[in-house]
């Protein structure tokens, strides 16, 4: 394509970048190194100097650590289907003029400040004369409005699209920092000096200590910085100050793509002086929460920013048409249907259904499981109720270290429950990764649907 009328620039979220030493010489977050960094992750360590040098192109788990998608499949498409020319920036490398994507790793371990300090750096220099539209993984969401409003980035971003970005925090972000995670303490250790761990606290209220309320950064916890988690809070209200200075005609439009109906962890409880989290929504946001669970990540309530919520800003926050989990977002077929429509490429002569499906399944799902353990496998069905002939089963199959798949493993019926859920329990596997697949047959008005997901399982000792 060359020398779109738009530059693009994509950001991935939190573990998404790969990390090098500055002499590159080794890499500290890799496709290699990764798997070793549940093992030993001093490498990681905020005191290390590290260099963004590209994304995590094929890497799907990493045990016991944040996981990261496929983004090589939408570069793909994007080059396939739009023709669009890619490059990726990085410290000191030169600029390519034609390139009508931008990839922008950063150090995902530092401030989003940090990182959108980077951004500008790398818009500043790829652009030209274009405006620029931001497609924002997770984390990388919050970078860009970081960039957007702080930094100036509104004079010449006309659009941003964020892709399940926890806008207000995700709850998750406080079961790693609180230690109740299942990570290994030497792994919690290190992720408690990171600043970005903190800026993903949720804002709102999320927390119930008796008859009070509170925000992560209100809690006073052993090994969680209250002080960090304050500066997060304050960092995100300067956010919020910021774009409302913005004069509204001059604001880029909010395009939020996210999923629900998945559980998700949202709410937290102080029992006795300790913190639980559940997979449930917090009751006192119900009136101000139109969509319940969320994307197994990020909940619902937080997918949308608070300023957003209405549609005077955001021009197209829907569903995915999928129904994805959090990861898939990230490669969404939506993302390239949407930079058809903002370059103006006429659409293929023959397309199936551009918007939410009427009905999706929803997953209970973890991440992680140890091994020796049963695993227990839920899904919902979203939109409708099934009916008497509506079946569930879940197939599980072994990744490769390739990636490849492998044979299943278990493949079970799922059986309705009082919660109008559908679970089954698979037999303790072997260390290893997995991919779930959740699918329903006979689905009124739909036939077959199908989710899948990504799972690790740790060996039987974690904790140290």
């Amino acid at each position: 394509m060359g020398k779109a009328r738009q530059l693009v620039v994509y950001l991935p979220g939190i573990a998404g970048s790969r990390l090098n030493d500055p002499d590159g010489d080794r890499g500290r977050w890799s496709t290699l190194s990764a798997p070793g960094a549940f093992l030993d992750p001093s490498g990681l360590d905020l005191d290390r100097e590290l260099v963004p040098v590209g994304l995590m192109p094929d890497l799907a788990v990493v045990q016991a650590l944040p996981r990261v998608p496929r983004y090589r499949r939408l570069f793909r498409r994007l080059e396939s289907t739009l023709g669009a020319t890619i490059a990726t920036a990085r410290p000191g490398a030169p600029v390519d003029p034609n390139a009508d994507v931008v990839v922008v790793p950063y150090d995902f371990r530092r401030s989003v400040a940090y990182a959108a300090e980077y951004l500008d750096q790398v818009v500043h220099d790829w652009r030209g004369d274009r405006e620029v539209i931001v497609v924002a993984h997770s984390m990388g969401g919050v970078v860009a409005r970081y960039w957007i409003s702080v930094l100036g980035g509104w004079q010449v971003c006309n659009r941003l699209l964020t892709l399940g970005t926890p806008h207000r925090g995700a709850p998750k972000a406080l079961a790693w920092l609180a230690g109740i995670s299942g990570a290994p303490e030497r792994v919690v250790a290190v992720l408690r000096k990171w600043p970005s761990m903190y800026e993903l606290l949720p804002r709102y209220e999320m927390i119930k200590d008796g008859d009070e309320l509170l925000r992560p950064y209100q809690l006073q916890l052993p090994g969680l910085d209250s002080a960090k988690a304050r500066e997060a809070y304050l960092l995100h209200e300067k956010m919020d100050s910021d774009w409302s200075t913005i004069s509204e005609n001059l604001r880029p439009k909010i395009v939020c793509l996210y999923s629900y109906g998945h559980a998700t962890l949202g709410r937290a409880e102080i029992t006795d002086g300790k913190l639980s989290i559940t997979k449930d929504d917090p009751e006192w946001h119900a009136e101000n929460n139109p969509r319940p669970d969320g994307d197994a990540t990020v909940p619902g309530l937080s997918a949308v920013p608070w300023q957003f919520d209405t549609d005077e800003y955001v021009d197209d926050h829907d569903l995915d048409p999928k129904g994805c989990r959090h990861m898939a977002i990230a490669t969404t077929d939506a993302i390239v249907d949407r930079l058809r429509k903002y370059w103006n490429v006429p659409a293929d002569p023959v397309r199936g259904p551009g918007r939410t499906p009427v009905a999706w399944l929803g997953l209970d799902l973890d991440e992680q499981y140890v091994s020796g353990q049963p695993i227990r496998i839920g899904a919902r069905l979203r939109g409708i109720e099934p009916d008497a002939a509506t079946s569930f089963r879940v197939q599980v199959r072994a990744l490769t270290e390739s990636g490849d798949l492998g044979m299943p493993v278990a493949d079970p019926y799922l059986a309705s429950t009082d919660s109008r859920w559908w679970a089954a329990t698979v037999d303790p596997l072997p260390p290893g990764n997995y991919r779930v697949e959740v699918s329903a047959a006979r689905v009124p008005g739909h036939d077959n649907l199908t989710c899948t997901d990504l799972i690790a399982v740790l060996p039987g000792e974690t904790g140290r």
